[in-house]
């Protein structure tokens, strides 16, 4: 599918909402209208097929025209995040040969760059006239990579049509469910919801004021959703659908948001940045098992690690080995179970903690401590232990003013009840500080 069909979509809605900003409503016309002008703004900037472009944005009206219009004049674009105030231009690391700044209130920079990174995956889209889209990994798993796509071969995901309905969106722009969750929501007609800030309350206000239904966002956040209250000071009664994805469902943080939202269907998304996110199907809406699957997508399991072979995953790295075998299969290094057709993650493999040669995964220790009253977010981690070699290290963000002591000791207890004693944190630190990155996601490599 390529960008111009997918616009081209867009002229059998051209009065329905596209996209709410600031409480600004965007139609269908005035979207392509936009993307229309920003093409213009860059062809005069000089910026043409095969041009290498870093666009650093947030969502808004603004970013995603100019997105469009760069996959539609074959640009090859770097999608990374809106600069921050006090970040001088020279801070980051530079991949294209233009910088395209997409400021808070939808003003547009552009700099032209000295030099630009070279790379066969760029010849590659330059020759076949494609469009690519770049996106850096966060490196949680160990150093950060760039991956490219073929925007072509992505935006085959999309390619299926159903009714649109209205999403929020709380990913990032420069973070693979973000842009997923855009293009599905832009494929069908349906309207962007876009809040003015990722905090819980704003998103709730954003949920009810304009009839949300769909909320995709990680557990992380979905948690500090439900423990914060707000869908008891804000109507939720819109709210369709609550998908879930970029890191493990612990089972009582499911349970949690169930209570919550009963009239919610939960559904798991599955994927990488270098996949996107993939067709699923959710066994029920209190379960973690999916299958995975649809036209063009594979799946396996080797050694107990799920392997994807998909017609829309990433050309490969820009700055690191191909994690693909030799025919195709995608190593995601997640770990899962399998049920006939079904599987269930159980987190990744870089994150496995061997304590005394017995394996532990972060979400199974988490999702008992979470259940905890009190207990606002907790994360897991292995670390060195001269006797064992790794031990379990748990750091708990808790709410209320109990000495730190004291909560130590009712959730050691609490975990000693309820897991088996070489899964218990030897080592359980208390904070009150956010254990969440600005990907909303659980920050587990900490050094407190």
């Amino acid at each position: 599918m390529t960008p111009d069909a997918l616009i081209a979509r867009w002229r059998a809605w051209p009065n329905a909402e596209a996209v709410v900003w600031r409480d600004r409503r965007v139609t269908y016309a005035e979207l392509e209208s936009e993307v229309t002008r920003q093409r213009a703004a860059l062809r005069d900037r000089g910026i043409v097929s095969g041009s290498t472009v870093d666009l650093a944005a947030d969502f808004g009206p603004a970013a995603i025209a100019v997105l469009f219009a760069l996959w539609l004049e074959r640009a090859i674009v770097l999608v990374e995040p809106e600069a921050r105030p006090d970040e001088a231009p020279e801070g980051r690391s530079r991949t294209g040969e233009w910088r395209l700044t997409v400021a808070g209130d939808g003003s547009i920079a552009a700099s032209r760059g000295a030099d630009e990174t070279r790379s066969p995956l760029f010849d590659r889209l330059r020759a076949e006239r494609k469009a690519g889209l770049l996106l850096r990994t966060s490196g949680s798993a160990g150093t950060p990579k760039t991956i490219v796509h073929d925007v072509e071969r992505l935006l085959r995901n999309y390619e299926t049509f159903r009714p649109g309905r209205r999403t929020v969106v709380i990913l990032l722009f420069d973070h693979m469910g973000g842009l997923s969750t855009m293009l599905t929501t832009l494929s069908r007609g349906g309207c962007l919801v876009i809040p003015e800030s990722r905090a819980p309350e704003v998103v709730a206000e954003s949920v009810a004021r304009h009839a949300v239904e769909i909320l995709p966002a990680s557990p992380t956040f979905l948690n500090l959703l439900a423990l914060s209250g707000v869908h008891e000071r804000h109507d939720f009664s819109s709210l369709r659908f609550v998908a879930y994805g970029t890191e493990v469902m612990p089972d009582s943080t499911l349970q949690r948001l169930r209570a919550a939202w009963p009239h919610a269907k939960f559904v798991q998304d599955y994927g990488l940045s270098e996949t996107t996110t993939l067709p699923t199907r959710t066994r029920d809406s209190d379960s973690r098992w999916i299958t995975i699957g649809g036209p063009g997508v594979e799946w396996r399991v080797v050694d107990g690690l799920i392997e994807i072979r998909s017609d829309r995953a990433m050309l490969g790295y820009l700055d690191a080995p191909s994690p693909f075998t030799p025919d195709g299969w995608l190593r995601t290094g997640d770990a899962v179970d399998v049920d006939g057709e079904f599987v269930r993650v159980r987190g990744r493999q870089s994150d496995l903690i061997n304590v005394g040669g017995q394996k532990v995964y972060p979400g199974e220790i988490e999702t008992v401590l979470l259940a905890a009253p009190r207990v606002l977010e907790a994360t897991v981690s292995g670390e060195a232990n001269p006797l064992i070699g790794t031990m379990v290290k748990a750091v708990v963000r808790v709410a209320g003013d109990e000495p730190n002591e004291v909560e130590r000791a009712r959730l050691r207890q609490f975990a000693q009840e309820r897991l088996l004693p070489y899964q218990v944190p030897q080592r359980l630190v208390i904070t009150r500080a956010p254990l969440h990155t600005e990907r909303l996601k659980a920050r587990r490599r900490d050094d407190t």
